[in-house]
């Protein structure tokens, strides 16, 4: 289940699209956020949770994660990180290389 602020996004983020995919500022901010608060698990590409760089998730899939935790043990984020912020990471990890 999404979290409610996605209720409110817009169409093209309800639809799939992140706003920020091309944005240079906020993947710089995704990356701060990533170093900051998932790097300790992910590193650089799996660690002991998965390697979200070659994830498939959707943005939906990738977004309620975040919020409301993995059956892997993942915490929650979703009262920690804003709904900006968890799509500034989705864009940091989505610009990185994905083969």
């Amino acid at each position: 289940m999404l979290p409610a602020w996605a209720a409110d996004e817009p169409p093209a983020v309800q639809q799939g699209a992140n706003p920020y995919l091309d944005q240079p500022e906020a993947l710089d901010e995704g990356e701060k956020i990533y170093r900051s608060r998932c790097i300790g698990c992910h590193f650089r590409g799996g660690g002991r949770g998965p390697n979200i760089f070659r994830s498939k998730l959707s943005l939906k899939e990738f977004i309620e994660i975040v919020a409301v935790g993995g059956r892997n043990g993942m915490p929650a984020w979703g009262n920690t990180l804003s709904g900006e912020e968890m799509l500034k990471v989705h864009a940091f990890v989505m610009s990185r290389d994905r083969l």
